[in-house]
């Protein structure tokens, strides 16, 4: 079915629109470097990783039940104690 004659002219469509879409990823990501935007990975501990990561599942789930005080913005505080797990509920 996707590998008929009759599809072709979608899987090129999807094509040019990936082309596109992988175009503007890379002019986003040079224009945060060049703003400063970008963190270096060297910057963050193993735990405070793990610590976003959690901090980023919790938060995202809990808006998704929870759809209370919604913003077009959140942004993940840039250094999270991983003993602080109370306090980031709470901001929730």
């Amino acid at each position: 079915m996707w590998f008929g004659r009759t599809s072709r002219g979608v899987r090129l469509e999807k094509i040019l629109f990936l082309i596109l879409a992988s175009g503007a990823a890379v002019t986003a990501l040079l224009a945060q470097y060049r703003v400063g935007a970008l963190e270096p990975i060297e910057g963050y501990s193993v735990l405070s990783r793990i610590a976003q990561v959690f901090f980023g599942l919790v938060f995202y789930l809990w808006k998704t039940v929870m759809p209370f005080g919604l913003s077009p913005l959140y942004e993940i505080p840039p250094y999270l104690n991983p003993w602080e797990w109370l306090k980031a509920g709470r901001s929730l």
